[in-house]
């Protein structure tokens, strides 16, 4: 499945080591609200940077309550086509790195979602560091960095809460075998200096830190209904502001540290094989939904959804330059698409909709309207397929 959480990705950035000055090239350079992009990879790679990553910030934002407000400096992204060139900037033997002043990435001659991916990883460190004043513990900057870089893009969002079934499998593993994850109560104390010296003794532990870190994260976001979520948004919401983190933990997790301990571990071990397919599927179904609604605007009309699947992969969408999607994106996702389950097109009343039955037992939509040649009320949703109700409900 694409879109997997990658623990290969996270040893490749445990072994990432700053410094090394930025020397300023022939490049282009690209500024938005929050960040500068340069890049020698051209205008569309650098088009694409500017969108996922000013959706990103504003997922950033909504996800740890951090107050929204213009950057002293804006938030810098190298992209590299040349690996050696990135290694001399400070890349090391590295994907991407985070030095504590810019974001660097070798992405070779193409973009790739392993890249994006790892965009999404370092610019969480980023973000902790310049918004939130890095004023949380080690397991929290490296749990939210996993999580921030398995979130899945749709052209004008982030779908969160995907969790691969290999990293689901590793987690259930760490229980069971001779690298078992530490309690609770002495991850959540750990520092740089232990984390450094797992990567040094053993590359196995380094990486179950990793995933550890992204275990808890995930859970204190999704488990029971996302019981866990505002108390957690709250800590690093309060810590963004100059609190420290161990009384803002302290104040909203009142149990002991064994509670928790005993409740992350229930919750991992009783998941399903692939417990996010729906996530998955909604992920898909909103990205289509995303392209489809802004050729519509353009005056494009597709009879099926097969229809719309060949122009889309033959790079034939219509889209107005100020509502620009990147053409890979979409093409990656039909791909998926039609391993997921079967599509139809279909108008109800002022709606479009675009519905997959998956091959496992769910149906998943996204619909929009169209008034005076503008989107509205674009959704997306996913149901059980034995559901009496409809797919997504009239507006």
């Amino acid at each position: 499945m694409a879109w997997g959480l990658r623990l290969r990705v996270w040893l490749a950035l445990a072994a990432a080591a700053g410094g090394g000055g930025i020397v300023r090239g022939q490049w282009q350079t690209y500024e938005t609200t929050h960040y500068i992009v340069r890049t020698d990879l051209g205008p569309d790679c650098a088009r694409e940077a500017n969108l996922r990553t000013e959706v990103l910030f504003d997922a950033y934002l909504a996800r740890t309550q951090a107050p929204k407000r213009l950057l002293e400096d804006k938030l810098e992204l190298w992209l590299f086509r040349n690996h050696t060139e990135y290694a001399t900037r400070g890349g090391r033997h590295t994907g991407g790195v985070y030095n504590g002043s810019h974001l660097l990435v070798y992405v070779g001659t193409k973009t790739k979602e392993h890249d994006w991916a790892i965009v999404q990883h370092e610019a969480t460190h980023q973000f902790v560091h310049k918004v939130l004043q890095g004023n949380i513990p080690l397991w929290v900057n490296e749990g939210l960095a996993c999580y921030f870089g398995n979130a899945l893009f749709t052209g004008d969002s982030y779908v969160f809460g995907h969790a691969p079934e290999d990293a689901v499998e590793d987690v259930k593993g760490g229980f069971n075998n001779n690298t078992n994850f530490k309690p609770l109560a002495e991850f959540m104390q750990i520092d740089g200096g232990k984390w450094s010296q797992d990567i040094e003794q053993s590359r196995g532990r380094s990486g179950r830190n990793y995933l550890q870190a992204w275990s808890l994260v995930y859970f204190l976001m999704h488990a029971d209904n996302g019981r866990y979520r505002p108390a957690f948004e709250t800590c690093l919401r309060d810590a963004g502001r100059g609190e420290s983190w161990q009384a803002c933990w302290t104040r909203q997790f009142t149990a002991d540290a064994r509670v928790l301990d005993a409740a992350w571990r229930s919750f991992w071990r009783n998941q399903p094989r692939d417990p996010t397919h729906a996530v998955y599927a909604e992920a898909i179904a909103r990205t289509l939904t995303v392209y489809l609604a802004r050729a519509s605007a353009q005056g494009q009309r597709f009879a099926t959804a097969a229809d719309f699947f060949t122009a889309a992969q033959g790079g034939l969408l219509r889209q107005s330059d100020a509502d620009w999607l990147p053409p890979a994106l979409v093409f990656e996702r039909v791909q998926e698409a039609m391993k997921l389950g079967s599509w139809t097109l279909q108008a109800v009343g002022p709606r479009l909709e675009l519905v997959c039955n998956t091959n496992k037992g769910l149906i998943a939509a996204g619909t929009f309207e169209l008034k005076d040649g503008r989107v509205e009320n674009l959704r997306a949703k996913v149901v059980s397929k034995y559901s009496t109700s409809r797919p997504l409900a009239s507006p």
